[in-house]
């Protein structure tokens, strides 16, 4: 049962912290073993990305035998070179946004974008930051008629 919170006057005095709960053998077991499977991923990733480009020409050249000095033949090397490099990318670039979403809340990015002035200067990198991390942001109050478009 906790404990309720005593007030003082208006405000509320939170209760006191608890001392922190040692970590278990098992959730450092557990950390170590995500860390390795990154670590392993990551290294079955980069080994992807820098085999691209002799798979591609393997491909398109020796498994399809494709006549190489086409137009044909380029499209469909660059067609199997570009796709899994463009989904590898995407890959780390979901996986990077997710992180740092993970650090910063909506309610926290709306608070310090709600506390600073609305200028033009602020408002539109506020709205493309937000577009980015997929905050909806309030709309700026700005007096220039030239507003960028996240600022009218």
């Amino acid at each position: 049962m906790t404990p309720i919170p005593e007030t003082n006057g208006a405000c509320v005095v939170p209760p006191p912290a608890s001392p922190q709960t040692p970590v278990s053998p098992t959730a450092k077991a557990s950390a170590w073993r995500y860390l390795l499977l990154g670590v392993v991923l990551a290294a079955v990733w980069t080994g992807l990305y820098y085999r691209l480009a002799p798979v591609s020409k393997w491909l398109s050249y020796s498994l399809f035998r494709l006549p190489s000095g086409t137009h044909l033949s380029a499209a469909i090397e660059f067609f199997i070179f570009e796709l899994p490099k463009v989904l590898l990318l995407l890959t780390v670039v979901v996986f990077v946004v997710g992180i740092i979403r993970s650090f910063f809340g909506a309610e926290r990015t709306r608070a310090s974008w709600e506390a600073s002035v609305n200028t033009w200067a602020t408002c539109w990198p506020r709205a493309w930051v937000s577009s980015r991390l997929f905050v909806p942001a309030r709309r700026c109050r700005c007096s220039s008629a030239l507003s960028p478009p996240g600022c009218r």
